[in-house]
């Protein structure tokens, strides 16, 4: 288990003696950026945690406050933010490398249609998540889920798994996921595909409207006056419209002034802005400074890997760079409140994450050094520049100040050429025990550098599983619902129609190529390319 270093006469003298064990009581020590509602920023402060719950938030004193005199103290040198919360991804499809996207697209239907995509993501992502042999779509969540944790998120959406007769049952990984949340927190529930009328709106977002739970829809992606359309889709016959706080909506690209203004008017939970997905697949954005102006409570999401950043980081440099491009129109403060306390209170989980704050979950994110402005710090920060990430009081991945790279069961990698400590494998009963993610990325890399003998190992094993129980798999959420039966060779891609790819590093820092691809992309707008 991981380790915490303690504050103690050894530790000032330089003896680096270590709390052996994973303690249910420490004190963080470092500067807090609280994100509160009075946006507090506490220079030289302390958060002092208790099993998975903030305790304490304070300015530092000397000594840690009663009752924590004897807890370890864990000295990050470094700036303490709440975790980063992300509330648009399909983290099923993040080991498919960037698609080389050949044509500027009117809308999604167009892309999905596209026989390139088909063969890049799409039956790439079908062949590893639906997999008879169960290391291929273990080692895809393992990579995926670390692929978020590396780039400080503790909270995402998007990931989902079957088991047997429990369609889309929850997968309990490293990070949270809104849509099934391990605690007794409102449960969100999503819908990726358009609304083929008002009936169905009604159908499908009405109780979530009804009970007063999130619920998450991709809406109106495209630019083309069809895409536009669907919007009317929200509004019933007698002219009101199916909007309330329950209401998430993603993208949003085709909307004008005034759908925004009825999005506000009718008090909708929000939005959520991917914009390097967007300008990769359409050439352009969500009219955001509309938006804005509107009222509506803007969060960030990255979307996915074939035509997204590697992780929030990523996505907020790109946030920066259109927030620019329009003239400043968020402040660095509200970027980082679009990933923290904003999409936590578009959940409803505000009581719980989102700030750091007492009787909060301790959920942070930690970055090396205390000198620069806090939040144009989290904007220009890269996967290197990460001491930790805690989730729900455990210390998943961090420098070996902050978890103990001897310990068994803690997995060492480099990022950036540093040492990194991960404490993410758990016991041999849990759907992944035994899963690093140094054994799944050689597992995903060839897979995807032989996926046509990968496809003939599925088509031949197939048969033998039909009917197979109790044996989970990943869902690729863009071909719900699910077709056929568990295993059935018509829901796998045959060899002939996957091609061998090269798997990308996990991390954009180590990616020296990333800002490359963006910049080959035919219909990112030049004024883009030039900042990056």
């Amino acid at each position: 288990m991981a380790f915490f270093r303690q504050e103690t006469a050894a530790w000032r003298n330089r003896d680096f003696a270590a709390f052996v064990a994973s303690p249910k009581t420490y004190v963080l020590r470092g500067r807090v950026v609280t994100m509160d509602d009075a946006r507090l920023v506490i220079d030289d402060g302390f958060v002092a945690v208790v099993d998975d719950t903030i305790s304490l938030v304070g300015r530092w004193t000397g000594s840690p406050p009663p009752p924590f005199e004897s807890a370890p103290v864990v000295l990050t040198a470094g700036t303490i933010y709440p975790g980063l919360i992300e509330l648009h991804n399909h983290p099923a499809y993040n080991v498919v490398p960037m698609w080389p996207v050949p044509r500027r697209f009117d809308n999604r239907a167009q892309w999905r249609a596209d026989g390139g995509y088909k063969r890049w993501v799409s039956n790439t992502d079908n062949l590893l998540c639906k997999h008879p042999n169960a290391i291929y779509p273990k080692a895809l969540v393992r990579f995926v889920e670390c692929r978020a944790l590396l780039g400080g998120v503790t909270t995402t959406q998007g990931l989902y798994y079957e088991n047997g007769t429990q369609l889309r049952s929850f997968f309990e990984g490293l990070v949270r996921n809104v849509e099934f949340p391990i605690k007794n927190w409102p449960t969100a529930s999503d819908f990726i595909n358009d609304f083929a009328s008002s009936a169905e709106a009604q159908e499908k977002l009405g109780p979530a409207l009804a009970a007063g739970t999130p619920y998450i829809i991709h809406l109106c992606e495209g630019t083309d006056v069809g895409t536009r359309a669907i919007f009317d889709r929200l509004r019933r016959a007698d002219g009101t419209w199916i909007i309330g706080p329950s209401l998430v909506a993603i993208h949003c690209v085709a909307l004008e002034d005034a759908d925004f203004r009825v999005l506000s008017d009718n008090r909708a939970g929000g939005l959520v802005w991917s914009p390097l997905s967007n300008m990769m697949l359409y050439g352009g954005t969500t009219k955001i400074e509309l938006a804005r102006r509107a009222g509506l409570r803007i969060a960030i999401g990255c979307d996915w890997a074939p035509s997204g950043t590697k992780n929030l980081l990523g996505e907020l440099k790109v946030a920066k760079i259109v927030s620019d491009h329009l003239g400043g129109l968020f402040s660095d403060r509200e970027l980082v409140e679009a990933v923290t306390r904003v999409p936590a209170s578009m959940m409803g989980w505000d009581a719980y994450i989102g700030t750091v704050e007492g009787t909060k979950a301790a959920d942070f994110l930690i970055l090396n050094g205390t000198n620069e402005d806090p939040y144009s710090m989290l904007l220009d920060a890269d996967e290197s520049d990460i001491v930790g990430v805690v989730i729900a009081g455990r210390p998943r991945s961090g420098r070996p100040s902050i978890v103990d790279p001897t310990t068994p069961g803690v997995e060492l990698i480099q990022i950036a050429g540093q040492a990194l400590a991960l404490d993410i494998v758990e016991s041999a009963n849990h759907p992944l025990g035994g899963t690093s993610l140094g054994s799944a990325t050689t597992t995903m890399d060839y897979a995807l550098a032989h996926l046509p003998d990968v496809a003939r190992e599925a088509q031949a094993l197939a048969p033998h599983m039909l009917g197979a129980a109790e044996q989970w798999r990943p869902v690729p959420d863009y071909e719900e619902p699910a077709v056929g039966p568990l295993f059935a060779l018509a829901t796998l891609p045959r060899p002939d129609e996957v091609d061998p790819l090269s798997i990308e590093p996990i991390t954009a820092v180590d990616d020296p190529g990333f800002a490359d691809r963006i910049r080959a992309n035919i219909n990112v707008p030049a004024w883009f390319k030039d900042r990056l």
